[in-house]
């Protein structure tokens, strides 16, 4: 128990620790962002700013803006092994579900249905899993994730050939994280 509360502590020592942004519209006496005035449509009027902000509304913020990223910012590998890493890892919850289902209804065939070896998803189980048969199904679930993920870069790859294929030679190529559908509706 001392080993993990040290750890704790440790950890978050480690943390960063940012200043407290300040700002140029606070007042002494409160320390809150004081009223500002903006023209307005009919004259000028007191606006105060949103609570927690910094008395600094969106367009007049200074310092650097985001800027989304454009499509040739990071090469096609990348996005294509970040898309994996996200499929497969999405897909793990539920290949680990139908690992762990398959391998305890496996199990209870083998005994010839004996009531000791009942799946938990058919009732409760009187047996439960050994460490080994644990880490089975954690592998058959890592590696039916990875089929997934894997499944879906190859599916990919062929969507992207066959619209190579289909542009004709001499024209660009479409990597399988672009689509060639026009834009027909506001959020496309």
């Amino acid at each position: 128990m001392k080993l993990l509360a040290t750890l704790l502590i440790v950890f978050v020592n480690a943390l960063p620790v940012f200043p407290q942004a300040t700002s140029d519209q606070t007042t002494p006496a409160t320390s809150q962002p004081a009223a500002t005035t903006q023209p307005a449509s009919g004259g000028t009027a007191p606006q105060t700013p949103a609570p927690g902000g910094s008395g600094q509304s969106g367009a007049q913020a200074s310092g650097p803006q985001p800027v989304p990223y454009s499509p040739d910012e990071f090469p096609a590998w990348s996005r294509d092994l970040r898309r994996f890493e996200i499929i497969s890892i999405g897909a793990f919850p539920v290949a680990l579900l139908v690992s762990s289902a398959s391998f305890q209804l496996v199990r209870y065939a083998q005994s010839g249905f004996s009531q000791a070896y009942v799946p938990a998803v058919l009732g409760s189980g009187a047996t439960p899993l050994s460490a080994q048969e644990k880490i089975r199904v954690l592998v058959a679930g890592v590696g039916l994730s990875l089929a997934v993920g894997l499944t879906d870069y190859i599916l990919g790859r062929m969507k992207a050939e066959n619209a190579n294929a289909a542009a004709g030679p001499g024209t660009v190529g479409v990597t399988p994280n672009q689509t060639n559908r026009p834009n027909t509706g506001p959020n496309r």
